[in-house]
């Protein structure tokens, strides 16, 4: 092992404390490279742990370098791995993802946003989460930067965070991470893994909309909407990529229908044609929830028109675009397919409609809507301007973290680790888009709350659902 990595793991381990002089001056400090590595460490733990709500430790550091050859520090804990930018000292990118596995690989990489990689030979290299391998060509063309004027500026407010950061720890004191608007922010969502329930906590940040437990539960695909019409057979073709927009699209609609104004995006005969529920899960209040009919619910759908899945109707009201510019993968066109699919509905008076394509300011629009309105957000890094390449994908944003500038947003893959992820506002600082729906005239404790979760065997509001959960947490806890 490298001695310097040994010596860092040694002062996290506690054999030797880290003292921090308050005679050296802040320049004197993050110049030297040893203690700015050790810093980062410290710190970076002191965060995961505010976030994650649990004790961690170290498991192993390497410094790596993004496809751009600019060195990151990559820090793996138990189940989480962060990605911390050396010349400016920011978090760039956090997952709850366990990535011991990797403890000795010297061929690990950074991509921004779309996580890490390991360089199998010359041509090939895989992703990490989803194991799939790809060419170098085509990663390099999908490159997303950094948008930074000076470095330096950076490095000195994320340096004060991370201070902050320690402080934070030392005194324990929670109500400076806590969304005090937001009374549902403790649940934890329970999943199974055979046979076995487990909670899995949401990131401690410090802005998350209401609900947000509802994105952990959603980790198959049948639950997030990706379904067997990624292979289109009517097509002749497997489609690997594209459907992420209409994914998108598909849970924004879901969500405001369940847990907003119910029967105003779906009429009864349309929700019952896309939706259904997991009957042998019904004694589980976190997977009362619809879920998406894909192919193996349509009694072996023969035609077109006989697909129910949404994901693929959206795509069919497009016009079947998979070509990046066709796509809505815009704020423009996902507003435009919008405006299909509630022809004739009376939307107006229940939601209003919101985008952007501006470039710079697209992730402050997110970043005021997300913490000022706690709405749901729809942002993609599609690069609007045609003359540049980038990694074309659809997210939805639920959170936002003020201590790590950092966008709490799920992958919409419909798996575990992808659905609480944090990504660093700054790459998201660059011609991106956004898009959302804002509820109109709702009072929550006025509103009429539609039964759309199925809890043994009976439908209820998710008022009902929350306080149940609200109860079986309650009582994990004192285990």
């Amino acid at each position: 092992m490298n001695k310097k990595i040994f010596k860092i793991l040694s002062l996290m381990l506690g054999i030797t404390p880290i003292t921090i002089a308050p005679s050296m001056t802040y320049q004197n400090k993050i110049e030297k490279e040893e203690y700015q590595n050790e810093f980062l460490i410290k710190t970076e733990l002191a965060r995961i742990e505010r976030l994650d709500g649990n004790v961690h430790n170290v498991v192993f550091t390497k410094i790596i370098k993004d496809l751009n050859d600019r060195k990151v520090l990559l820090i793996a804990f138990n189940n989480i791995y962060s990605i911390v930018d050396i010349s400016t000292l920011m978090s760039l990118e956090t997952k709850w993802i366990d990535i011991s596995e990797y403890k000795d690989n010297n061929n690990l990489f950074y991509i921004p946003i779309q996580g890490l990689f390991i360089k199998i030979n010359g041509t090939d290299y895989q992703q990490i989460e989803s194991k799939e391998i790809v060419k170098y060509n085509d990663i390099k063309d999908d490159y997303i930067r950094l948008y930074l004027e000076k470095d330096s500026f950076f490095k000195e407010q994320e340096y004060q965070n991370r201070e902050e950061e320690l402080k934070l720890k030392f005194n324990n004191d929670k109500s400076l991470i806590v969304d005090k608007r937001n009374p549902y922010t403790e649940i934890n969502a329970s999943v199974h893994y055979g046979n076995e329930k487990l909670f899995i906590s949401q990131p401690n940040v410090s802005h998350i909309t209401p609900h947000s437990w509802w994105w952990l539960t959603r980790d198959n695909f049948s639950r997030m909407g990706y379904d067997d019409d990624r292979a289109d057979e009517y097509f002749n073709k497997r489609i690997s990529s594209g459907w992420c927009c209409y994914n998108a699209l598909a849970n924004l609609l879901l969500y405001n229908e369940i847990f907003k104004h119910p029967g105003k995006l779906f009429s009864n005969e349309e929700f019952n044609k896309y939706f259904t529920y997991e009957l042998h899960n019904s004694n589980e209040p976190y997977y009362s929830s619809p879920i998406y009919r894909w192919n193996k619910f349509n009694d072996n759908a023969s035609s077109d028109d006989e697909r129910k899945t949404l994901v693929y109707n959206l795509h069919k009201l497009n016009n079947k675009n998979y070509n990046n510019f066709s796509i809505p993968n815009t704020g423009m066109n996902f507003n435009k397919l919008y405006r299909k699919f509630v022809e004739g509905k009376d939307t107006e008076k229940y939601y209003r409609e919101v985008y952007s394509d501006s470039w710079w300011y697209t992730a402050h629009y997110v970043w005021e809507y997300i913490t000022k309105r706690h709405l749901l957000v729809i942002m993609t890094t599609v690069n609007v301007d045609k003359k540049y390449k980038s990694f074309d994908h659809a997210f939805v944003v639920y959170g936002y973290d003020n201590k790590t500038n950092q966008f709490l947003i799920t992958n919409l893959w419909g798996n575990r680790e992808t659905n609480a992820c944090l990504i660093n506002y700054q790459l998201w600082a660059g011609n991106y888009s956004f898009f959302t729906i804002i509820p109109q005239n709702y009072d929550e404790s006025k509103a009429q709350h539609g039964k759309y979760f199925l809890y043994k065997g009976k439908h209820y509001d998710w008022k009902y659902i929350e306080e149940v959960m609200v109860y079986d947490n309650t009582l994990y806890n004192k285990k």
